[in-house]
């Protein structure tokens, strides 16, 4: 399923398209002084139920990232539908670049539960209710067509997945913020909690000198 294996099925074929069109990078910048110059990316499923349950892991692990001046952003690859990525994984990504990494890690937190529930989500106005009714004020701010930009930046993070040899779901992805090359990945290790201790290991050596 795609919920927690990411190569299977129309996953693959998006992911073949991604890396033939060279996307196999994460935008590159330069990090605040004295941070880690790495970025920490989760590539998840918002229908995944492994990735719903490790939300709460996500939350601190962003919040100490934050906390140090690192970024962290949260990345779906799913779900799909054919080849093409559904309104909720590009609404997360929208987010994240017009309103910040924390509305769309907000968003996908309240985009599990929504699927989980059975919410009305494949509209734009049922997606837009559902974010205002989990609190999620910026997603007011959605523009009327999340394609195309969105559905590069959709592939981009499967392409990212791909590179770092994920297969499981959820995965975190280090990122280094000068050239965009890799610094480590971490996919499901049978607990939330085995995985946000592997994943605060790696940051806490990244900040070494």
């Amino acid at each position: 399923m795609m919920g927690t294996r990411l190569l299977a099925g129309a996953a693959r074929a998006v992911l073949l398209t991604a890396l033939a069109a060279g996307m196999v990078r994460v935008e590159a910048q330069e990090p605040t002084t004295g941070a880690p110059r790495a970025a920490v990316v989760e590539i998840v499923d918002l229908t995944c139920s492994r990735c719903a349950g490790f939300a709460s892991s996500v939350a601190r692990i962003a919040d100490v990232i934050r906390r140090d001046g690192g970024v962290f952003r949260v990345a779906p690859v799913g779900p799909v539908s054919g080849t093409m990525p559904k309104t909720p994984l590009l609404a997360v990504h929208a987010l994240n670049h017009d309103a910040g990494d924390r509305a769309g890690q907000d968003a996908a937190a309240a985009l599990y539960e929504g699927f989980q529930s059975g919410a009305m989500l494949d509209s734009r106005e049922g997606l837009l209710s559902w974010l205002r009714l989990r609190g999620v004020t910026a997603a007011d701010a959605l523009p009327m067509d999340l394609m195309p930009d969105n559905a590069d930046r959709f592939a981009r993070a499967v392409a990212l997945a791909r590179s770092a040899g994920i297969s499981e779901l959820p995965a975190l992805v280090f990122v280094r913020r000068d050239d965009g090359s890799l610094a480590g990945a971490f996919e499901w290790q049978g607990s939330a909690a085995k995985l946000e201790e592997a994943v605060l290991k790696r940051w806490d050596e990244l900040k070494k000198p």
